[in-house]
């Protein structure tokens, strides 16, 4: 919702929200692919930093009746949503929300002064 504001159009709205996609996609197929226990530490502490990552990780730990790793999944994404939410409160309740915008790549063009 953030990064859609600071957005000019939908288009422009679409290439700002394409990184988010991408994150979610990562450890969407690497829980595909991999066994999530048996990667190496610092690949699973950036993957368990990712708030998208740990509704894929519940299943496998509900299977495997591991409770403690879904309530800290829980509770690190309430953490996350609640920092989001506070930021976004924080914008949409000042003036920011209209003078804030976002240009990737395109120049503003020079007026001539007399």
């Amino acid at each position: 919702m953030i990064l859609g504001v600071l957005a000019e159009d939908f288009r422009s709205a679409q290439s700002l929200i394409m990184p988010v996609v991408l994150v979610v996609m990562i450890p969407y197929f690497i829980s595909l692919f991999a066994d999530l226990s048996t990667l190496s530490p610092p690949v699973k502490l950036l993957l368990m930093a990712i708030p998208f990552s740990h509704p894929f990780m519940a299943v496998q730990n509900l299977y495997l009746q591991n409770y403690g790793a879904i309530l800290g999944g829980i509770g690190y994404e309430i953490l996350v949503f609640i920092i989001l939410v506070v930021i976004a409160a924080r914008i949409f309740s000042s003036d920011k929300i209209l003078t804030m915008k976002l240009r990737w790549g395109k120049k503003r063009a020079k007026t001539a002064t007399a």
